[in-house]
């Protein structure tokens, strides 16, 4: 069951392509640096999760609640801007989730950010460089 969740998760973070055949937008900045820092916090809440430990998983959840998914001085289209202010909130909700010590909550919390996730990058992931 555990390779499973390790699974699922490794495919929802790992870099591909995107579903869709058009060409994503582009972005006024390079978010990539950025990316790479919330792909290592949701790995650590998922090990953390996996194996029971939601302060950790607490830590690396408040990291993402204050990522700075638009840059200062930047203008993103708005579809971006949505689903920025969608993370956050899903991040949110995991912190709250895991400070309550709720794992059942965390997860879903947890695979719903995820799909928030999965939801921009199908819309603004570049052609890898």
């Amino acid at each position: 069951m555990r390779w499973i969740s390790w699974f699922v998760v490794g495919s929802a973070l790992a870099a591909g392509s995107c579903s869709s055949l058009e060409a994503p937008p582009a972005l006024p900045f390079d978010i990539r640096p950025t990316m790479t820092g919330l792909r290592v916090d949701a790995l650590a809440i998922a090990r953390a999760l996996e194996v029971g430990d939601p302060t950790a998983a607490a830590a690396s959840a408040r990291r993402l609640e204050s990522s700075a998914l638009v840059p200062n001085g930047t203008t993103p289209p708005a579809e971006y801007e949505t689903f920025a202010t969608g993370f956050t909130s899903s991040a949110r909700f995991l912190r709250q989730a895991l400070e309550d010590d709720d794992t059942p909550r965390a997860r879903i919390a947890f695979s719903q950010m995820l799909q928030r996730c999965d939801a921009c990058h199908d819309q603004f992931r570049a052609t890898p460089r």
